[in-house]
C-alpha cells in the first residue's frame, strides 16, 4: 500500500498557535499556517499506516508528556527558513526523533534534526534577512506564555496539492506498569 509523503507533528494549541499562526501568515500570507514542531521530517514510505502508528506507538508509549518553551526567532542557514527556536525541551524532541527515525521510519534530511517552530519558508536569502527583524519584532510583541504540552504526535500526509491532512493522533504516555 503507497503511504505517500508522511510526517510527524506535534500541533500547538491556544494563544501561542493562533499567534505562531498569524505570524506566519503576516510573513508569508500564502501560507496555510498550523502551529507544530516536527518530530519525524517528511519522508515517503510505502509501508501500510497501520505500520506506521504501530511503530510511533510502540515507541512513544515509554515516551512520558513534557513541556517545551519557545526562544528566539532565527535562520537556518541555506534553507532561509524562518523558525523560533526551542530552549526547553527540545533535547526530548531530539530523543524521540532519534528512536523513531530508524527502521521502517527511516527518512533521509539534507539538514540534521534541530526541533523549531517555522515561521516563514520558501523564502529566497534576502528576502529571509529582510524578514528577521520584523519577525523578531511581532515575536517580541507576544504577551503570552510560550510553553506548550508535547502529549500527542499527529501522523500527517501531504495530498497530491502539497497540503497536509491528519491521519490519526497517538497521545505519548509512560507505559502502564504490569502488576
Amino acid at each position: 500500500m503507497e503511504t505517500g509523503n508522511i510526517a510527524l507533528v506535534s500541533y500547538l494549541s491556544g494563544p501561542l498557535a493562533r499567534f505562531l499562526d498569524s505570524l506566519r501568515l503576516e510573513l508569508t500570507p500564502d501560507s496555510r499556517p498550523r502551529a507544530h514542531v516536527t518530530v519525524l521530517s517528511p519522508r515517503q514510505l510505502t509501508i501500510p499506516v497501520d505500520a506506521i502508528m504501530e511503530r510511533i506507538e510502540e515507541v512513544s508509549s515509554g515516551c512520558p508528556p513534557f513541556e517545551a518553551e519557545l526562544g528566539d526567532v532565527q535562520i537556518f542557514p541555506g534553507s532561509n527558513v524562518l523558525y523560533v527556536n526551542l530552549i526547553r525541551g527540545g533535547e526530548h524532541l531530539c530523543a524521540l526523533h532519534e528512536r523513531l527515525n530508524t527502521g521502517m521510519l527511516k527518512g533521509e534530511s539534507a539538514y540534521s534534526y534541530h526541533p523549531h517552530a517555522t515561521v516563514a519558508q520558501g523564502l529566497e536569502a534576502d528576502e529571509a534577512g529582510r524578514l528577521l527583524p520584523r519577525a523578531r519584532r511581532l515575536w517580541a510583541e507576544f504577551p503570552g506564555s510560550r510553553r506548550f504540552e508535547i502529549d500527542a504526535l499527529s501522523l500527517v500526509r501531504e495530498d497530491s496539492y502539497q497540503r497536509w491532512s491528519d491521519l490519526v493522533r497517538i497521545p505519548i504516555a509512560e507505559p502502564v506498569l504490569s502488576r
